[in-house]
This record gives structure tokens, sequence and C-alpha cells, in this order.
């Protein structure tokens, strides 16, 4: 497994660090992480106490969520975890990817550049999948 566990405190995955900076997608979103990990290539990784309502929020900027939540799309994606939604912001195509997981009753938002994101899934799936 890659997450590791010291105590009661964060569970870093694999190459990643603590991140303490802004994260835009967080903060667009109004959301208020436990914390935020990041790793070399760029992609941000903030740890959520709870799945959160992001419908309003998301219609206020003229985006939408698509959630994948079958295993047979997860898996034909070649992704991972229990769920998955992308949050689809209008000013965010083709630029950035915001994914929220739901893996091991976890809840994470992952920022990630968009082209990369194609060519890293099997990196995402190592870090949180053993």
């Amino acid at each position: 497994n890659h997450l590791s566990f010291e105590g009661e405190g964060p569970s870093i995955l694999s190459g990643t660090d603590l991140y303490f900076g802004a994260v835009e997608s967080v903060e667009l979103l109004g959301l208020k992480p436990e914390y935020i990990l990041k790793d070399n290539k760029g992609f941000y990784y903030a740890k959520l106490s709870k799945k959160p309502d992001l419908k309003q929020t998301v219609q206020d900027l003229d985006g939408n969520i698509y959630t994948m939540s079958s295993e047979a799309e997860i898996l034909k994606n070649k992704l991972f975890g229990e769920s998955i939604s992308f949050v689809n912001i209008p000013e965010y195509k083709n630029k950035i990817v915001i994914m929220l997981l739901t893996v091991d009753d976890q809840y994470w938002l992952i920022q990630m550049d968009y082209k990369k994101y194609h060519h890293e899934k099997p990196y995402l799936k190592k870090l949180f999948i053993s």
C-alpha cells in the first residue's frame, strides 16, 4: 500500500509532499481540505474530510460534473476507485483536469495539467492502489 499513516497525521502518497500554498481549483470551488499534497509532476491532491456537494458551485461557474460510479465504466476508462467525478469548468477546458476521487472511503480532489492526464492514469492508479 502506498499510503503511510503516522498516528493521526496526514496519509502521504508515495512521491508527494505536503503543500501549503494555494491551489486554484480548491479555492474556486470553496473547499476546505484537511491537507494538500503535491508531486513532482505538478499534480495536487487535496484530502477532503467528506464528499463535497459541488453541484450548485459548479453550476454557478457555468460548469458541470460528470460522474463514473459503475465498476465497468471506471475500468473501461483505465481508472480506479469507487467513484470518480470530473468537474468541468469552461475556463479550465483543455487546461486543467479536476477529478473528485472516492477510494477506500477517502475523498480526494486531484488537479492536474490536461496534457498530462491521459498519459498519467497508470501513475495515479499506482499512487492509490497497491
